[in-house]
């Protein structure tokens, strides 16, 4: 799921993308980037580095964290 005109959205990502990685540490559920990003959030963290596949192309992106 991509929030509609956040970050994510904005960076280009789309619903179905597969998150990797968050700050080069794997993940391999929902409940894993959503920690992730919580825990980078309370660390102070401006953005994050999503590693993300979509359709067996891999890239990196920096995303910055929205702000509530």
């Amino acid at each position: 799921e991509v929030v509609p005109g956040g970050p994510a959205e904005a960076k280009g990502l789309q619903a179905g993308d597969v998150i990797l990685s968050i700050d080069r540490k794997a993940v391999s559920q929902p409940s894993d980037v959503v920690a992730a990003i919580r825990k980078a959030h309370e660390g102070g963290a401006k953005s994050v580095l999503l590693f993300v596949s979509r359709d067996g192309n891999e890239r990196f992106e920096a995303v910055p964290l929205a702000t509530s």
